[in-house]
């Protein structure tokens, strides 16, 4: 019996460090991004990096698109990333001008497709803060 309450000490002790990380507990954000681009154009809809606030590289944020356009073709990858800030109380201001490796999105519209087309991010982070985002891309 002790040993089975052992175990389950560890257990749960475990999975509240997988949730708390530095004291802070991670956390889920839900946000919603407009992006616009030309007809046949590839480009980047999403940038990801994790970097410490002493602006060294944590990890790589795991992206995927869990629900595709439906006008279009999506392409998760790995890439150069300028960080950038425009506000002094944001606490990465300081790395603003830093190129980090990171987590890409690309979007490809449909051949001929114009209008608006809607995709899902979502992002997990070292930290294990959890981004998910709505894409709305505008293709003229």
């Amino acid at each position: 019996m002790r040993k089975l309450s052992q175990l389950l000490g560890a257990t749960l002790a475990a999975l509240l460090l997988a949730f708390t990380v530095n004291g802070a507990e991670a956390k889920t954000t839900q946000l919603k991004w407009n992006k616009s681009t030309s007809k046949g154009r590839t480009f980047v809809v999403a940038e990801h990096w994790d970097v410490n606030r002493d602006c060294s590289v944590r990890a790589f944020p795991a992206a995927k698109v869990v629900s595709p356009p439906k006008h279009g073709k999506t392409r998760v990858g790995r890439g150069k990333i300028k960080l950038s800030s425009k506000y002094a109380k944001d606490p990465y201001y300081k790395c603003r001008s830093l190129i980090v490796s990171g987590t890409t999105i690309r979007y490809t519209p449909d051949p001929g497709f114009t209008g608006k087309d809607v995709l899902k991010i979502r992002v997990n982070y070292s930290t294990g803060d959890i981004h998910e985002i709505d894409v709305v891309v505008t293709v003229r």
